[in-house]
Order: C-alpha cells, then structure tokens, then sequence
C-alpha cells in the first residue's frame, strides 16, 4: 500500500518544485511582451537621464528596467522556440547591463553609467522584438 502511495505521488508530481511538466506550462507570451515594453520605455528614459546628467533619476530608472526584466523573463513560455530562448539571452543582458549603468551613477560616473544604459536599451530593443515574435 505505501509504495503504491509513493509511486502516485511521484508519477502526479505532487511536492516536486520545477518538474518539467510543471515548466512547460510556464509563460504567457502577452505579458513577456507588455513587460518589455515597459522595460524599453524605462530604458529610454535611463539613457535620456544620463546624457541630461541626471545620475539618480538614471539609477531609479535602472530599477524599474530591472523589474520589468525581471517581469519578462519570468513571462517566457518554456520551454520555447528559439526566440524565447534569444529574448531570455537578450532580456538577461539588459538586466545586467542596467544593474551595471545603476552602480556606476550612484558612484557618479556620467559617462560610462550613461554607456551602459545605452547597452541596457539595445539589449532590451532586441529582447522586445523577439517577445513580440513569441
């Protein structure tokens, strides 16, 4: 009798965290493409703060890129087709590159706080054009 139990429990997936089956499911097209939207937008807006010279309205910006990276990524089916994977490579990259572009502002570094923005909005350029292909 118990192994029985033991063998539904495993073979339904009941207490199992990420199982494939369970990651499959995972994803809704629109929202990855609402969230980097929102994400190109605030990336925008980090540039525009930076080449103005305003260092913390960059880093708050870089804070909601981050959100809405973070949002996005956590939106792409899985598994997926190849543009899933590129907006899961190219939504990683904006993320980092924000996080990046917001260390270097609160350390008041214009220039390259402003450069790593730009790269943060076309990875984040790239990643949207392929969520809107999802």
């Amino acid at each position: 009798m118990v192994l029985v139990v033991a063998v539904l429990v495993t073979a339904t997936g009941v207490g199992s965290t990420g199982s494939l089956a369970d990651r499959a499911t995972r994803g809704n097209p629109a929202d990855a493409r609402a969230h980097a939207e929102r994400m190109v937008k605030a990336a925008r807006s980090m540039v525009d703060h930076g080449k103005e010279g305003r260092l913390l309205a960059l880093a708050d910006e870089a804070l909601q890129v981050i959100a809405h990276g973070k949002g996005a990524m956590d939106a792409v089916p899985f598994p997926g087709n190849r543009h899933a994977r590129d907006a899961m490579a190219e939504l990683t990259e904006a993320v980092d590159q924000a996080a990046n572009a917001r260390s270097h502002a609160e350390q008041g570094h214009q220039d390259v706080a402003t450069s790593h923005a730009k790269k943060s909005l076309s990875h984040a350029r790239r990643g949207l054009s392929h969520a809107r292909a999802l």
